[in-house]
């Protein structure tokens, strides 16, 4: 099992960000390794058994060859009513001299039952169905060749007249057999050569030149029939290896698709990374237009080395994830990611650039809601709270240039004294949002000109450090 599918199928694993009740992948790798290992099974036990699947692969077999089986056993079956017409006649008028009323109603009511056939396996909707339609209209085939023998036999005809063309069916019948299934097969040859018989001995010719003929037929019959295995064990035996080369095919396409959402999610916030915001950020720039408004910010987490410090590794840890829970359902329809450490990045699209800001307030206002105690705090503050820089795209500004407006609008509301949003209006100034009373501005201004040393977000965030708290 690979990393990929270990991690999905793990007992400790959690959702994967946009998995649904409906399309779980991880249900959907169980059934296939089950199909899988039924498919392996299946195949070791090849001429081993009576020719039937498990009922889920009996229905795929079936659903796979359908069509196929459709289109030539249609084109069989008008084949066969030509050859039972041709035949049919012209042997009536090789032995009576003329076309007999008994022959001419022999051939109309065959061409009526092998169209109604055909009709039928065109819209028989499994294979199932339509071989027992094929099935059904041979044995009524032969049984109306049996019935005409019979009528010749009471109007004195000699019997051969209709035994002729029963040959014929019954070569027509071992022909079609090849598109039937063995049971299907059995049944049915074993029905013909019984109204063979029958005919046979109807016509009294059973003892006589009869004999040898049955046997012929029953040769021919055998022949059919071991046709009929050798085929459908072969087409059965393909079926199984490119079902098996499909399964192997999904799985490695399941195993990459694994792949490549664990190297774009970040394993403790389960949001997506650095990675993952580096490629949405361009896929976002490069589709954005004059009607459509864009919105970057960048996220940190207030003092957060002294709550890792007071709190621990673990506490951190579980801090980070309870932001990062609450970012996202605050986002909305909006890209959420990790940046690093604990710093966090969104991309909010709309219609105007008051929808955005009003998004990026909800967001502030998300993580103050939760009230997460912040131990050791010393601006009087008791719990966890973020900063936001945020910055509307311009037209035709390059990523690097909004990242870099927006990283000083956060360095801004670092400066300012936190948990505040500053929105960077252009490529020049700052335009600030403040959510809660400031400090006077001449304390506000000091440390801008020479920040403290915890005041802008650790660079190192930037670095692209995504393991846990530290």
């Amino acid at each position: 099992m690979t990393l990929a599918a270990a991690y999905l199928l793990g007992p400790a694993a959690r959702p994967m960000p946009g998995m649904t009740p409906d399309r779980d992948p991880r249900r959907e790798d169980l059934a296939t390794d089950r199909l899988a290992a039924t498919v392996e099974d299946e195949i070791s036990h090849l001429g081993q058994r009576w020719a039937r699947f498990t009922p889920e692969l009996e229905h795929l077999y079936d659903t796979s060859r359908i069509e196929r089986r459709r289109c030539a056993v249609r084109a069989l079956l008008r084949m066969g009513l030509i050859l039972v017409a041709m035949i049919s006649l012209l042997h009536s008028v090789h032995v009576a001299g003329a076309l007999r009323p008994l022959d001419v109603l022999h051939v109309l009511i065959s061409a009526v039952l092998i169209l109604l056939c055909r009709r039928a396996v065109g819209h028989a909707g499994s294979a199932t169905l339509m071989d027992r339609t094929v099935a059904v209209a041979l044995v009524g085939h032969l049984l109306l060749t049996a019935i005409l023998t019979l009528i010749d036999r009471k109007l004195g005809n000699p019997g051969f007249v209709a035994v002729r063309p029963l040959e014929l069916t019954l070569l027509f019948a071992g022909c079609s057999l090849l598109c039937l299934p063995q049971r299907a097969a059995c049944v049915t040859l074993g029905l013909a050569l019984c109204s063979a018989a029958a005919s046979l001995m109807a016509a009294g010719e059973l003892g006589g030149t009869g004999g040898p003929f049955l046997a012929g037929l029953v040769l021919i019959a055998f022949i059919a029939f071991a046709a009929n295995r050798l085929m459908d064990e072969a087409a059965r035996e393909s079926f199984l290896m490119r079902l098996r080369a499909d399964l192997q095919l999904r799985r490695s396409e399941a195993d990459r698709t694994s792949m490549e959402r664990l190297a774009s999610l970040d394993p403790l916030t389960g949001i997506p990374n650095r990675r993952a915001f580096d490629a949405e950020l361009a896929r976002t720039l490069a589709g954005s237009d004059s009607d459509n408004a864009v919105l970057l910010a960048f996220i940190d987490v207030d003092h957060f080395k002294t709550y890792n410090d007071f709190g621990g590794h673990a506490l951190g840890d579980e801090c980070l994830r309870r932001v990062a829970a609450s970012l996202r359902a605050a986002v909305g329809t909006g890209f959420l990611a990790r940046y690093g450490g604990e710093e966090f990045a969104a991309i909010l699209q709309g219609d105007t650039t008051q929808v955005l800001e009003a998004g990026v307030h909800r967001l502030h206002q998300a993580v103050r809601a939760l009230q997460t105690p912040h131990p050791g705090r010393s601006d009087g503050i008791s719990h966890v709270t973020i900063s936001i820089g945020a910055g509307h795209h311009v037209p035709g500004e390059p990523g690097h240039v909004l990242m870099e407006r927006v990283d000083r609008s956060l360095y801004r509301a670092k400066a300012l004294g936190r948990d505040q949003v500053v929105m960077a209006s252009d490529a020049t100034g700052d335009q600030v949002v403040r959510l809660r009373s400031l400090r006077r501005l001449a304390d506000a201004e000091s440390p801008v000109s020479a920040p403290p040393a915890d005041a802008r977000p650790d660079s190192s965030s930037r670095s692209g450090r995504f393991g846990g708290a530290r």
